[in-house]
């Protein structure tokens, strides 16, 4: 509510969602600096595109957007991703006096996309060889991977000016925890089991045994962990007071 009350102007938004290929994830777990890059190579690369798409942008144009890491999958597996719920379109300074910052739509194609998703997959790939986590053979090697190499980017969700109701579902799936409390199900004092929505990757789709001071604890212990150490983020926080 904070943020569709105070945050988000009447203006549409684009939901955009990156994933990295799996060689790439081991760092994103154990170095928050790779987050960090992450998350400032994909909106820079996005506000590019914007730019260029809406007419009569200066150069100087910038975006407005909030940004969500999301740890794990639908079926509770590590998978770090990024949300970024970008307002489309570009703000820049007004040149008259009744105004502060003009807003430019942005008109996008599927192509557009998908330069953003080539564009990220070279950033983040030199980044990664520039720091040391990869050498510059490996980073030219997946670079030249078919199908995007294992990125991927999707920003088929676009909430209208006027939906005010859409844009807060939208930021609350973003917002929300690991856990869908109402997925949980006691079977006795010491269990529980957790129904899945989705496949995992193996494509099952069974409820999982949970035990309470087993595989629940040690999960919630390694979120703990993250949170303390980097973004202390709420939906980390929600997942540790669920099983503390």
């Amino acid at each position: 509510a904070h943020l569709v009350d105070h945050v988000f102007p009447p203006l549409p938004v684009r939901q955009w969602v990156l994933s990295l290929l799996k060689q790439l994830r081991y760092f994103l777990r154990h170095d928050r600096r790779t987050v960090t890059a992450v998350l400032t190579i994909f909106p820079r690369v996005v506000e590019q595109v914007l730019r260029e798409r809406a007419p009569g942008a200066a150069p100087k144009a910038r975006l407005g957007a909030v940004s969500f890491v999301h740890r794990f999958g639908s079926a509770l597996n590590e998978h770090l991703h990024f949300h970024c719920c970008v307002i489309d379109g570009v703000f820049e300074p007004a040149q008259g006096d009744d105004e502060t910052v003009r807003f430019r739509e942005t008109v996008l194609t599927d192509a557009d996309i998908q330069w953003v998703q080539a564009r990220v997959r070279q950033r983040v790939l030199r980044w990664f060889a520039r720091q040391g986590y990869l050498d510059k053979d490996e980073a030219k090697d997946m670079a030249e991977w078919r199908n995007d190499g294992g990125f991927s980017v999707d920003a088929s969700v676009r909430i209208e000016a006027d939906d005010r109701a859409g844009l807060e579902r939208l930021l609350r799936y973003c917002a929300r925890p690991p856990f869908a409390l109402e997925r949980l199900e006691a079977i006795d004092a010491q269990r529980l089991i957790y129904r899945l929505t989705k496949p995992r990757p193996d494509g099952s789709t069974e409820p999982f045994l949970i035990h309470k001071k087993g595989r629940l604890f040690r999960l919630s212990s390694q979120v703990w962990r993250l949170s303390r150490r980097s973004s202390n983020h709420p939906s980390d926080r929600s997942l540790w007071s669920l099983v503390s």
